[in-house]
Order: structure tokens, then C-alpha cells, then sequence
């Protein structure tokens, strides 16, 4: 923190040791409380300056996740609410699962937003707000997809009949819309606690489909 009281109409202040991503507040008042203007430029240096970041704040982001629909997708709908938004730039509404969404100003809060066509597989997702002219005015917050609504079932075949017991072969999976099935003779077959180490299965089987 620094402070200067100098009475000259006009002053030049620096930042020693500036570090290039930080943010750096000024506040500028009027001392003498005599009537006037107060006028802010910079007038060199390769940083840049942002009245935007003192007004701005992201009060609000909501993300609500719908339910499993046909081809194992869902809809994320939100909204965004704020107060003092920069009159420039855009509002980026990021799902760290899948999409981007872009608004223009004029910005009017609450914003409302939606994300359709998102993989239903159960992970945690993100969605991030931020104001490009004012990139310290951002949100974050998480929720969980749903679970996967695809279920495949898939059999080996006929039944077949072992020593008088009845052996199947089946499997069901399923998850982000891809199915994978495999049978193998390796192992034997188990019938309850009978175990024959010998048996085979004639051909093996295997699948991979979207």
C-alpha cells in the first residue's frame, strides 16, 4: 500500500516491481475536497488499466443437470446473476464437460444458459462464468452428470446342456454409449459349486460399437 498527498494538479505514480498477471487497485479521491475534476490515464508501461473490476460481482451461478435422455445425453440449464457489469466484452459461460457460450453487452442480470447434448456418465462437471472485461468478476461451481441411461444386453447363444447341467453365457454393459462384450474359454465353467476346469467354449466372441 502507498499513499501520496502532493499538491501539484498534475502527478505521475509508479508501481515498482509490478508482476506481469497481478492486479493492482488505485484509489483516487479528492483530499482537499475543493471543487473540480479528477482525471486517470496511463501513459505508458506495457500493463493496462481496468476501471471494470472494481464494480463488477458475480453474485450467482446456478447449474442444474436434466435427466438421462434416448442416445445417453443430457441438458445442463443455469443461470448467472451479477451486479455491476462492464459495459464491454462478452460473458464466456464455460462447461468444463463439453461447450462454450458466448453473450453480448448490453449485459442485464440474471443471464440464463443451457448446454444440450452433454455424455451421460456419471462424472463431475464445472461450469465457469467470467466477464472478459472484468476477468476478476468469475464463478465457478460443480454438479454431477447423470448416470448412463444406456443399458446393452448381449448372449452368447443357446443354452447349453453340460453333464446334465444347463450352462449361459451373457453380459450387460454399458456406459458413454459404447458396449463391449467378450467371452473366452479360459477358466472352465462354474455351474452353482461345481466347477468343471475343462470344459470350453467353442468359439469366443467379442464386440466394440458406438
Amino acid at each position: 500500500m502507498d499513499c501520496s498527498f502532493d499538491p501539484a494538479a498534475s502527478e505521475v505514480f509508479h508501481i515498482s516491481n509490478a508482476l506481469s498477471g497481478q492486479y493492482y487497485l488505485l484509489c483516487i479521491t479528492n483530499f482537499s475536497d475543493s471543487p473540480g475534476n479528477l482525471n486517470f490515464s496511463q501513459i505508458a508501461g506495457p500493463g493496462t488499466t481496468n476501471c471494470n473490476i472494481v464494480y463488477c460481482n458475480m453474485t450467482g451461478l446456478t447449474a442444474v443437470p436434466g435427466a438421462c435422455i434416448a442416445g445417453n445425453t443430457y441438458t445442463e440449464n443455469g443461470i448467472v446473476t451479477f451486479t455491476g457489469a462492464p459495459a464491454t466484452g462478452t460473458l464466456t459461460v464455460t462447461n468444463s464437460c463439453g461447450g462454450t457460450q458466448t453473450f453480448n453487452p448490453p449485459f442485464n442480470s440474471p443471464i440464463a444458459y443451457s448446454f444440450a447434448g452433454l455424455p451421460s456418465n456419471g462424472g463431475v462437471c464445472s461450469v465457469t462464468a467470467t466477464f472478459t472485461a472484468a476477468p476478476t468478476c468469475t464463478m465457478t461451481t460443480n454438479y454431477t452428470a447423470p448416470p448412463s441411461c444406456n443399458a446393452c444386453s448381449v448372449n452368447a447363444g443357446v443354452n447349453q446342456n453340460v453333464c446334465g447341467l444347463a450352462a449361459t453365457l451373457a453380459a450387460t454393459a454399458g456406459q458413454a454409449g459404447y458396449y463391449n462384450y467378450y467371452w473366452d474359454a479360459v477358466g472352465g465353467i462354474t455351474f452353482g459349486n461345481i466347477t468343471l476346469p475343462n470344459s470350453t467354449i467353442t468359439a469366443s466372441s467379442s464386440s466394440n460399437s458406438a
